[in-house]
């Protein structure tokens, strides 16, 4: 049990030897183990490794210093994943005067994808995508954006009621993880978020508008 780290066995074995008076001494071992195997990213009660698990290394996040600044910290963080120093506020004051003469020359708007490419940045969108193909990218160095839909029911004041029409709101932010304990169980995303730090998620309750591939790589 202690060379396979896993918490489950070494718990079942310890009682099955001691009897009920060695159960606490049992569940002390358990539970010891089992945190060793979680911090070497092994499953806590099994002992085993993920069946598919993709890091983002070398990544910091970073907190907005402006609440409408989420884009901005997305960049930031890639610009420093990527070995350059550009920061949260370079990005917004650019960005600002880059969306004010694209929509004098255009009459609209940027797209996300037209707004990080400004930059520089080499970006694919894509707007829908499975967590195999992030978790690769992930595992090439390549970060992935995701852009959070956060929108809400608009909301009448004076029938005291929200009404049926949605409003989209997008919300940046950065996939640190991608990872699945076995081949049926569930798959949980980890993401920085500017806003509220790192934030887990099943996959299947992700809500997004769309996926952006920065390729450092």
């Amino acid at each position: 049990w202690m060379q396979g780290n896993s918490f489950g066995t070494g718990l079942l074995a310890g009682l099955k030897a001691g009897g009920i008076g060695a159960g606490s001494g049992a569940l002390t071992g358990g539970l010891s183990f089992g945190i060793k195997a979680s911090l070497k990213g092994k499953h806590f009660f099994t002992g085993k490794d993920p069946y598919y698990n993709a890091e983002l290394k070398n990544f910091r996040p970073q907190s907005e210093i402006n609440p409408n600044y989420c884009k901005e910290v997305s960049l930031a963080e890639i610009e420093e994943l990527n070995g350059g120093t550009r920061d949260q506020a370079y990005f917004y004051e650019e960005g600002k005067s880059y969306m004010t003469s694209y929509y004098a020359e255009h009459g609209a708007d940027p797209s996300l994808t037209q707004y990080y490419k400004n930059f520089g940045f080499d970006v694919e969108y894509r707007n829908s995508l499975s967590y195999i193909d992030i978790g690769n990218e992930i595992l090439n160095g390549n970060p992935t954006v995701a852009d959070l839909n956060t929108g809400y029911y608009k909301y009448n004041a004076l029938e005291g009621q929200f009404t049926d029409e949605w409003v989209n709101r997008g919300h940046s932010v950065v996939i640190t993880r991608v990872r699945q304990w076995t081949p049926t169980s569930r798959v949980n995303v980890w993401y920085a978020d500017p806003a509220y730090g790192i934030q887990k998620v099943k996959w299947n309750n992700f809500n997004f508008n769309g996926w952006y591939f920065f390729k450092l790589h």
